[in-house]
């Protein structure tokens, strides 16, 4: 039977999550250059049709690169010893969180809860949280391992 003091020391092992880390990460990459070679995709989707009317989808699409690049940078950092990683990997779950969040409200919002992928929304949200708790971790420590 899985606890959640299993999961509590899952969650918190030295390099806990780096895997849903990246695969967020690749997420929001990928989200980015969607939106910026295929403008069609922000009518497309319904937790970002609002948008398309908005904003441009080449301005839209820089949230979503930055975090992700930002994400992918700081790990590889991360991966090599270096202690920038950690200010960088708190920034992109910044944004991440705040893009996630979006996608979540727009999509209750628009869909009322019906849209299959607001659980992967909703896990980005709460994912993103544990990665910025994870990076203040290390930048307060002032080592990144």
């Amino acid at each position: 039977m899985f606890t959640i003091d299993e999961l509590n020391k899952f969650l918190d092992r030295p390099n806990g999550g780096v895997e849903v880390e990246i695969l967020y990460a690749i997420t929001e990459i990928w989200f980015g250059i969607t939106i910026l070679l295929t403008p069609v995709t922000l009518l497309n989707m319904i937790s970002l049709r609002e948008l398309y009317w908005l904003v441009p989808h080449y301005i839209m699409c820089i949230p979503w690169l930055f975090a992700g690049t930002l994400t992918i940078s700081g790990l590889l950092l991360y991966r090599k010893g270096y202690t920038v990683c950690a200010p960088m990997r708190l920034l992109g779950s910044y944004i991440s969180t705040g893009l996630w969040f979006l996608m979540l409200g727009e999509g209750v919002f628009e869909a009322g809860a019906a849209l299959g992928s607001l659980a992967f929304y909703f896990f980005g949200c709460v994912w993103q949280v544990r990665i910025m708790i994870s990076a203040k971790r290390r930048l307060r420590a002032g080592w990144n391992g």
